[in-house]
C-alpha cells in the first residue's frame, strides 16, 4: 500500500539481487534463474519466468546459504503445505489464552481452525488438516470469531513434527 513501483523493483532497491539457480525440488533439477531470493516468496506463482508446462509453478522453499529457490509444479504437491508452525514476537491482546481459535497466515486467506499451545515466548499453532504456503517471516494473526485475539511472527514451519528442510 506504500510503495509506489512494483513489489520487485521496490525490493531491488533494498536487497541483495544476487542471481542463483531454480531448482525443482521434486527431482532436485535446476530448471531456470532467479534473480534474488529477496523478491519471492513461498507459494507464490507468478513472476517466476518459467514456462513450458501445463501445470502451475509455485516457490516452495529457498536455501539462503546456497542462493537456491526451490519450486514445485501443482498447487497441491506436498511441498506447499504444512501441519504446524512456532510463532514469537507476539503481541496477544485478548483477556485469556484459548486453545482453539482461528488463524490467518496470509492475506485474504480463509481462516483456519488451530490448537494453541502457549510457551514462554512462543505459541506452537498445530493444523492436522494442513495449510497451504505457510512462511516464515510472516504474520500470524489469531481470531476468535470476529474478534482478533492478537498475532506474531512465524518463527519455523513444521510438518509431521519436524522442521521442514526446504526453508
Amino acid at each position: 500500500c506504500f510503495i509506489n513501483n512494483s513489489f520487485k523493483e521496490f525490493i531491488s532497491e533494498y536487497s541483495n539481487n544476487e542471481e542463483g539457480n531454480v531448482i525443482n525440488v521434486l527431482d532436485n533439477k535446476i530448471i531456470g534463474k532467479h534473480t534474488g531470493l529477496s523478491k519471492y516468496t513461498i507459494g507464490q506463482r507468478k513472476g517466476l519466468d518459467i514456462g513450458g508446462k501445463k501445470e502451475r509453478l509455485f516457490v516452495v522453499g529457498k536455501d539462503l546459504n546456497e542462493n537456491v529457490l526451490y519450486v514445485a509444479y501443482g498447487d497441491e504437491n506436498p511441498y506447499l503445505i504444512s501441519d504446524e508452525a512456532v510463532i514469537d514476537t507476539i503481541n496477544w491482546t485478548y483477556p485469556e489464552k484459548v486453545e482453539k481459535c482461528t488463524v490467518k497466515f496470509r492475506y485474504r486467506q480463509k481462516d483456519v481452525p488451530v490448537q494453541l499451545e502457549f510457551h514462554e515466548n512462543e505459541i506452537i499453532v498445530k493444523y492436522p488438516q494442513g495449510s497451504k504456503a505457510v512462511t516464515p517471516g510472516q504474520a500470524c494473526v489469531f481470531y476468535n470469531n470476529e474478534v482478533c485475539m492478537g498475532g506474531g511472527i512465524i518463527k519455523e514451519v513444521r510438518k509431521n513434527g519436524k522442521k521442514l528442510w526446504y526453508l
